[in-house]
């Protein structure tokens, strides 16, 4: 959950202008955003936004990755009054984006697939175009939210918000035969949800803080042309309370939330519809505690229950996943995934390291996952590697290290470290599609300030992804990826032009041009990520009332 930062409240105008370019791609982005309050209506404040990106086909070290270019353009506005004792915000943003979708994913035949997992290098052009050909999507997402405050006394007060948020995705398939000229999408669907949520947040003089409320959702989803999803709706509504108490060194939270929902979905069984209706409810706990063994120590434990109903698309889908490259299939028994997690982590800082650690254990009840299914399928829109969801007794549990140490007053070191694994608890085998392990290391110099030059930096690292053998090697379409190592150029400045600050950040990526494939990335089975890519970021801040 992001949450952009709170609306200016104090009288003036600032605007945040960002330039950035990409070499692989040969991409674009231009960005701004003004915002400021009202002198002579106190409290008023107001911010709007803009962003445009376009991007052309992307580069592995190797070859062009073939219709791989995108468009972009968003923009988002907000305007909220506050005073002491309530308070209103009203905000509204609208993304669009064309995306290629890399023209090697989709093949015509079973013979041709199996072609392209075994080479080294996708079928297609190798060449540059900012051109987005079939297969691409076409994607529109749209928001808008109010929130409202009201101070009950200094200590509480009521929050209210409602949002309402709708998506549209069009899929342009490769053309085939007898479709050749047409110009619709293949498949077009629309999802719309609203939401309402009401809460009291109390923080009381003896160390309690907390909240209380409740919530509501209705959504519903409806396609046209070829099946993936089916139409659906979906409505429920839960209550939760979240308290607080902190007493000396302690820190002490528990929490707990009952949903319930219910889910209506229409399928067609030759000519007749069918319209199953399922319910789902249950409860999440979770309690927790931290303590400040000193002021450069902090040690946490965590305990919760948690549970989610199946997704649709879990239970029904049928169809060609068009963004992944794959047919998926899904499963209509499905019951509700319940876990149990354990979390133990730590924080230790002093005046020139910060360590922060974490390890945590989960027990699922009844995992649900996607995996791999032998043979592929061939449809008339071509031959795709097949998925199918199944739902298993699962463990997960992992590590995660974040360390950032000064070496002296200009040399930083940075070290980043996560370990994951994943098994059925039956048979005692490992999950498909789990995260190898992953090192990462950064050393910066930091320059000293000079008189027009300030905060700057150049960092040189490197990222290790060993290979994920912990799973059957014959169970995917293509082995796991072996190990690769990729190295990066960081490099910073502030500027002054004047009064006016100009921040410059430069980032080389993949600097060696090291060809691999990433184990999470589907488009593996295709063709090698992107190679080398230097992006350079242009920020200006501008605060027109100093100025």
């Amino acid at each position: 959950k992001i949450e952009p930062s709170e609306l200016p409240t104090l009288p003036g105008l600032k605007a945040d202008i960002n330039l950035i370019g990409n070499s692989n791609g040969r991409q674009g982005v231009a960005s701004a955003t003004l915002e400021g309050a009202i002198k002579k209506i106190n409290g008023l404040g107001y911010r709007i936004q803009g962003t445009l990106k376009r991007g052309g086909n992307f580069h592995a070290p190797d070859y062009y990755l073939d219709n791989t270019g995108m468009r972009e353009y968003n923009f988002s506005w907000g305007v909220g009054y506050f005073k002491k004792a309530a308070g209103v915000e009203l905000f509204y943003s609208q993304f669009n984006s064309d995306i290629g979708i890399l023209r090697a994913s989709h093949i015509g035949n079973l013979t041709d697939l199996q072609n392209a997992f075994e080479s080294s290098q996708p079928r297609g052009k190798d060449e540059f175009t900012y051109e987005i050909n079939r297969p691409w999507q076409h994607l529109e997402h749209e928001l808008f939210k109010a929130k409202a405050y009201l101070k009950i006394s200094d200590r509480n007060r009521l929050l209210f918000v409602f949002g309402r948020q709708y998506n549209l995705r069009d899929e342009y398939d490769v053309p085939h035969l007898g479709r050749r000229d047409n110009t619709d999408p293949e498949l077009s669907w629309e999802i719309t949800t609203h939401t309402g949520e009401l809460v009291f947040e109390n923080n009381s003089s003896n160390g309690f803080f907390g909240k209380f409320g409740i919530m509501g959702m209705n959504q519903k989803n409806t396609y046209n042309g070829r099946f993936f999803i089916p139409n659906f709706t979906k409505a429920g509504g839960g209550v939760f309370a979240l308290q607080s108490w902190k007493k000396g060194r302690w820190l002490f939270e528990a929490g707990a939330r009952f949903d319930y929902f219910e889910q209506k979905v229409y399928l067609w069984e030759g000519d007749s519809l069918l319209a199953p209706e399922y319910t789902f409810q249950d409860f999440t706990l979770s309690a927790g505690a931290s303590y400040q063994l000193n002021p450069n120590l902090k040690i946490s434990l965590n305990i919760g229950s948690a549970w989610r109903p199946p997704y649709v698309n879990e239970m029904f889908s049928d169809g060609v996943h068009h963004g992944s490259a794959s047919y998926e299939i899904g499963n209509p028994n499905l019951t509700e995934e319940k876990s149990l997690q354990f979390t133990l982590g730590g924080e230790w800082k002093s005046k020139r390291a910060f360590i922060s650690t974490e390890a945590y254990y989960t027990d699922f009840q009844n995992y649900i996952y996607l995996k791999p299914y032998k043979p592929p399928t061939l449809t008339i829109r071509g031959a795709f590697p097949t998925f199918i969801y199944d739902q298993v007794p699962a463990i997960y549990y992992g590590w995660d290290f974040l360390g950032r140490f000064d070496l002296s007053r200009q040399l930083e070191w940075t070290l980043k470290a996560s370990i994951v694994r994943a098994y059925e608890k039956e048979n005692n085998e490992f999950l498909v599609f789990i995260p190898a392990d992953r090192l990462e290391t950064e050393v910066r110099f930091k320059v000293p300030n000079q008189k027009k030059e300030k905060n700057t930096f150049i960092g040189l690292g490197a990222q290790l992804v060993a290979k994920q053998w912990r799973v059957d090697q014959e169970i995917d379409y293509v082995p796991p990826p072996e190990a690769y190592q990729l190295v990066f150029l960081k490099a910073g400045t502030r500027l002054w032009l004047g009064k006016q600050p100009l921040n410059l950040v430069l980032r080389v990526n993949n600097l060696l041009n090291t060809r691999y494939r990433d184990y999470l990335n589907r488009y593996r089975y295709f063709a090698d990520d992107i190679g080398r890519n230097i992006s350079l970021k242009i920020n200006l801040p501008i605060n027109f009332t100093n100025n």
